[in-house]
């Protein structure tokens, strides 16, 4: 298995540049230790404009609420920020390899737009279906971010570091902690993070979208119904104010 992650980060190397490689080393290390917040990208960090699952085209893409404050302050506590994402539309056929790349650096891009602060150090996604090692709940995308720090001597501080991402409780099969039913499409992220044994959050409280009534985003007129509720609060708390 090893030496298969091996073979597929060199030939992901090859042809695309970036993917699967640190691409911004300004994060901050202690004693050759790195601590890692893993993100997923579809429902965690955007949505499509399109309405589909994931991104159709490289600038299908919509950034979610308070993404770009949490990524700051995150940036600002010196984390490695690592976006790792399953991309099975490309092996299924709906997308190709270069649509499935160019959208996450298109993500990456609009939100570093947001605020040039924010640095993200890599990326990842996996293509394949099942027997893929990178396809999460396997932990290819994680192990091939620990090689690659190796190279630079460091080591992932596994006990300060967590995944952030929306599949958590599969619907019609998961309850979580509290009982109740599970809504998300599958429960790869949770598994993953308790393969590598780090805490996992749900993005709608990570991001606080919860306070405001979204438990997940599926859909971009979510995110339309969602910034105007909270421009209808704000002016609201202003008029109280007067």
């Amino acid at each position: 298995m090893k030496l298969l992650i091996i073979c597929l980060v060199l030939l992901s190397s090859s042809l695309f540049s970036q993917r699967r490689q640190i691409i911004d080393t300004g994060f901050k290390t202690t004693n050759g230790q790195v601590k890692v917040a893993f993100f997923d990208a579809d429902s965690t960090l955007r949505v499509s404009k399109s309405g589909s699952v994931s991104a159709n085209s490289i600038n299908d893409v919509l950034i979610l609420p308070n993404v770009v404050e949490k990524l700051e302050e995150l940036t600002r506590k010196g984390y490695f920020i690592a976006i790792v994402s399953n991309q099975g539309g490309v092996s299924s056929g709906f997308i190709s390899m270069e649509i499935a790349d160019g959208a996450l650096k298109k993500t990456i891009e609009l939100i570093k737009e947001k605020s040039s602060f924010i640095k993200i150090h890599s990326y990842d996604f996996a293509e394949g279906r099942s027997g893929d090692p990178f396809r999460k709940p396997n932990t290819g995308m994680g192990d091939a971010l620990s090689e690659n720090l190796a190279k630079m001597n460091l080591t992932i501080n596994w006990k300060k570091s967590y995944m952030v991402g929306d599949s958590l409780y599969k619907k019609g099969k998961d309850l979580t902690p509290q009982g109740k039913a599970g809504i998300h499409f599958s429960n790869s992220d949770r598994k993953f993070a308790q393969n590598l044994g780090i805490p996992f959050y749900d993005p709608a409280d990570f991001f606080g979208w919860r306070e405001n009534g979204v438990d997940i985003f599926n859909h971009f007129d979510q995110v339309k119904k969602y910034n105007l509720k909270l421009k209808t609060l704000c002016l609201e708390k202003l008029s109280k104010q007067r």
